[in-house]
């Protein structure tokens, strides 16, 4: 089996909308969007958990005095 020919059959097969284009940049926007998205996820999860965290060394040094 020649893998060669098949890969070029199957990238004839698709439809032309999902086909990769040629970028001259190398930068796909969706993919920027879905990691700045991801990147935004974490940041913000990260924060709310310090937060939390803080909340309650603050409300155990309360109750402890």
């Amino acid at each position: 089996m020649e893998l060669e020919g098949l890969g070029e059959e199957v990238v004839a097969a698709l439809p032309e909308d999902m086909r990769a284009d040629f970028n001259p940049s190398g930068f796909s926007l969706e993919l920027a969007v879905c990691v700045l998205s991801v990147g935004l996820l974490a940041v913000v999860l990260f924060l709310w958990r310090g937060f939390r965290s803080g909340e309650k060394r603050n409300l155990l040094l309360s109750f402890l005095h």
